[in-house]
Order: C-alpha cells, then structure tokens, then sequence
C-alpha cells in the first residue's frame, strides 16, 4: 500500500511494468487504471495508492 503523490486529478494508465510475465517477472499484477484523489502527499494535490511489486518498477501516465 504505497502513496504517490501526483499534481492532476483523475485516473493514471499503465504504461510499463517491470514485473509483468512478458518481461520475465512474477505477474504481480497493479491495476491497469489507478484513479488519484484528493490527498496532498509529498509536495502535491492528489495522491494514488497503489500495491507494487517487489523487485520491479511501474510507469504510469494520466489518460488524457
């Protein structure tokens, strides 16, 4: 249950992540769309909470 702080409302998709099968990780799977609210965290408005796997890293962008 990780906090990441973020400047936009709305909802964030997927782009990248590390974990996934195809890339040789354990299929830890984070939702394909977070939607961020109204929480200021580190410095910015809104926040998504997000569960990540270990040993990997996700990239998310807002779907605009």
């Amino acid at each position: 249950d990780y906090w990441i702080g973020v400047p936009e409302p709305g909802t964030y998709l997927k782009i990248l992540d590390t974990d996934a099968r195809e890339y040789g990780g354990s299929g830890y799977s984070v939702s394909e769309r977070v939607t961020a609210d109204e929480h200021p965290i580190q410095g910015f408005p809104f926040r998504l909470r997000l569960a990540l796997p270990p040993l990997g890293a996700v990239f998310l962008r807002p779907d605009r």
